[in-house]
């Protein structure tokens, strides 16, 4: 990692397995999406960064959580858009509308 305004170059990734994650995210969005008047929701990802270790002590890829995710973040924004960039580093993007 380079360097950075703060000094510290350490990122922490939310997970998106998270119940109390997903319900505050789905919430923020529905009002973003409400108050707005925007028709979808985007989303990108930071790519595969392997095996990480959650809060909690369990290991996951974070990579292996995006269906689960972006299906529930669907029913949360009903019939509005929702598009996903996952970046694949050295190999491409993969978009999904859902």
């Amino acid at each position: 990692m380079s360097y950075t305004p703060t000094g510290d170059s350490t990122l922490y990734f939310v997970n998106p397995c998270n119940k109390d994650w997903q319900n505050y995210i789905f919430a923020q969005e529905n009002k973003s999406l409400n108050a707005l008047g925007y028709d979808g929701w985007h989303g990108d990802t930071v790519g595969d960064w392997g095996e990480m270790k959650t809060s909690d002590g369990n290991y996951l890829y974070v990579k292996d959580t995006y269906t689960d995710f972006l299906n529930k973040a669907k029913v949360a924004i009903g019939n509005k858009y929702l598009v996903f960039i996952t970046l694949n580093f050295g190999h491409g993007i993969t978009i999904v509308k859902v």
